[in-house]
């Protein structure tokens, strides 16, 4: 059920009279027992609201379950009525949205919102992100600093720094509340009126547009969470403890007992006893933060390209694994947690003001964990992160209702698609109509010097040595798709044949790079501003230090940061009176779904749709793009997440569809 609003999207609405005049601001105190307030804990109770509606504030005072809620919730549906949605603004809006569905005073669906953190963080581009190039401390996009940038006063402090000191604010006087609240919804308020001119100014009411109509859709989901498999997660906890306590033993003979997690330890065993050359920068030894030379994973994959003696060899394969289960064992406590403390439903985090590129961020939420407690016995802080779940964790969720599935829609080879129409790439062009084009297997036959034909056919044959080598070409093959361009002699030929390969988005890359020399700033066909105000160029060379994410960053953007949440928001809205669906998470390029395996095609058809014809749409209306390279959708259906046969199509602007062998 798509609304009317979407179905011709006008990134103008902000200038309605919906907007200009009906538009409600608002801001809402918690209680804070867990996860800062946040709706999605049951612990956590409302304690009051302020809105603004045509001028006036109101308060509401009492938790979610008392009768004051009903004259908000009677707004809410007046506006419904007058305009088709709801006009809503706030600062962090998906905070407040989260706690409009659990009192149920509207359907999320309903609103068109204006986040000031978001339109703040589109305004400053890549600069409300940490970026040791930009040679500038990340933006805050808080409140108070989105007032004290534009010279407004700031509220009284004194409300936050009680907060900040672990005071409840139900245990603050409500009349300091009370202004507090009245003196954010004003300030939110005002900075819409001044966002909302910056942004038309600036050509960028269409990304703020974008990005907040998603912000419902993802409030929704984070509300709705994620499904355990308590035996999976059981299982994988044993298994990697036996693996850990494995490798444990094994470092322990070859260093003589010297503590694995242990930075100082592993340093001087590392470039003492076994005499590794640490990494060069600049001519330098690359140091931490703290001045010290490093025991990260860049680290040791340096030290392995100089690893000649068995000793030398053993250490970096054993620290590596060690690494590698440890840190594995740290998400499988926080999912057993879970398990045993929140009834099996994981909660992610989703945060659309945190990257660089502007991509989404998302973890799971923090818990205060008795099952996993710290050495003394209390209760541990414990939590992990969403966004690049690997596949074996991903294969511990499975459906909460009996005889369900589990469902991924993912946009197929989406950034190098991307990449395609960015740098108008006729090789990428016909790669993707290829029906026997295999990127890893390019990659592969130029690393390893065979003939692509011979090679593609005894890997679909089965060829387990073929297979060993595309899989060790498969983690470079994309990677001169950002920049990349260092590495061992058999890489270096592929990054060499990927610039003549790929001439069009090589050529395009370089542009990028010149326009960022001249003019320490990038802008996007869409008008997205990325600033490198200290940048440095390779005499040289001619390429700046910030190569890699000039490469990188528009690409990201439009496939992750702007056709994934376009995609996201029509499916969500497409499925909205559909009980044999439930959206669950999002990550990266893919929407992850539980389904009623009857239902499955039917909600792959609205996939279709809203990943390919939907987006070339939008696209067209609210950008000025003509995205003319196919689109593509992969779909999987298993029990359990990331589990099952994918299968894939193309999706051409015309309408012509092709599913991919």
């Amino acid at each position: 059920m798509i609304p009317e609003w979407l179905e011709r999207p006008d990134p103008q609405v902000y200038w309605s009279s919906a907007f200009e005049e009906d538009r409600i601001t608002l801001d809402f105190e918690t209680d804070v027992e867990e996860n800062y307030g946040h709706a999605v804990e049951p612990a956590n109770g409302m304690l009051m609201g302020v809105y603004k509606f045509r001028g006036k504030n109101t308060t509401i005072w009492g938790n979610e379950y008392d009768v004051d809620w009903c004259q908000l919730s009677a707004t809410f549906i007046h506006l419904k009525l007058k305009w088709g949605f709801i006009p809503l603004v706030a600062h962090n809006a998906g905070y407040e949205l989260a706690w409009i569905k659990r009192i149920g005073c509207a359907e999320l669906h309903d609103f068109i919102v204006w986040d000031t953190k978001i339109g703040e963080y589109v305004l400053m581009g890549n600069l409300a992100a940490a970026n040791e190039k930009t040679g500038e401390a990340p933006r805050s996009t808080s409140l108070d600093s989105c007032c004290i940038r534009r010279g407004w006063k700031v509220k009284d402090p004194i409300v936050d720094k009680l907060m900040k000191a672990g005071i409840n604010p139900a245990e603050i006087p409500r009349d300091w509340l009370e202004g507090r609240c009245i003196q954010d919804v004003d300030c939110t308020d005002e900075l819409f009126l001044a966002q909302r001119l910056q942004a038309q100014n600036a050509h960028l009411t269409n990304v703020v547009f974008t990005r907040c109509i998603a912000t419902p859709c993802l409030a929704d989901i984070g509300m709705t969470g994620l499904k355990l498999d308590e035996g999976r997660v059981t299982a994988a906890i044993i298994e990697h403890q036996k693996y850990l306590d494995e490798y444990e033993e094994k470092f322990e003979v070859l260093t003589g007992g010297i503590n694995w997690q242990s930075p100082k330890q592993i340093r001087t065993y590392l470039y003492t006893t076994l005499k590794f050359k640490p990494e060069a920068n600049r001519g330098n030894a690359r140091l931490t933060s703290s001045g010290e030379l490093p025991t990260d994973k860049q680290a040791l994959a340096h030290c392995e390209t100089q690893a000649v003696t068995a000793a030398q060899k053993e250490f970096v394969f054993l620290r590596r694994n060690l690494n590698k289960y440890g840190k594995a064992l740290q998400s499988l406590r926080f999912f057993d947690t879970v398990c045993q403390e929140k009834g099996g439903i994981f909660y992610g985090e989703f945060n659309q003001t945190k990257t660089a590129t502007h991509r989404l961020a998302s973890s799971g939420r923090r818990i205060m964990s008795n099952t996993h407690p710290d050495k003394k016995g209390n209760p541990k802080p414990v939590t992990a992160q969403l966004q690049n779940l690997a596949n074996i964790f991903k294969k511990l969720f499975t459906a909460r209702k009996e005889g369900w599935m589990m469902m991924e829609h993912d946009g197929s080879q989406l950034e190098f698609r991307v990449g395609g129409w960015l740098g108008d790439d006729q090789q990428i062009r016909e790669d993707i109509e290829d029906p026997n084009f295999d990127a890893h297997c390019v990659s592969a036959c130029a690393m390893y010097g065979l003939d692509y034909d011979t090679f593609l056919r005894s890997y679909r044959d089965g060829d387990e040595e073929i297979a060993k080598l595309r899989k060790s070409a498969k983690p470079h093959t994309f990677k001169p798709f950002y920049g990349g361009e260092q590495g061992t002699e058999e890489e270096m030929k592929w990054y060499t044949e990927f610039g003549i390969r790929y001439s069009g988005l090589a050529g395009k890359q370089a542009e990028w790079q010149m326009t960022v020399a001249n003019d320490k700033k990038l802008v996007t066909p869409w008008g997205l501003r990325y600033y490198f105000p200290k940048c440095r160029v390779n005499k040289r060379t001619g390429k700046v230090d910030v190569k890699n994410q000039v490469a990188n960053y528009p690409i990201q953007a439009l496939a992750t940061a702007e056709i994934i949440p376009i995609a996201l928001v029509y499916l969500w809205h497409s499925v909205r009176a559909e009980d044999r669906v439930l959206l669950t998470n999002t990550v990266h390029d893919s929407v992850i779904s539980e389904v009623e395996p009857s239902y499955h095609e039917e909600y792959t058809e609205h996939a279709k749709s809203c990943f390919t014809t939907r987006v070339y749409n939008y696209l067209e209306i609210v950008y000025g793009i003509d995205f003319d390279i196919p689109l593509g959708l992969g779909v999987t259906l298993g029990t359990h997440w990331s589990e099952g046969e994918e299968r894939a199509y193309d999706i051409y602007k015309d309408g012509r569809e092709r599913e991919i062998v």
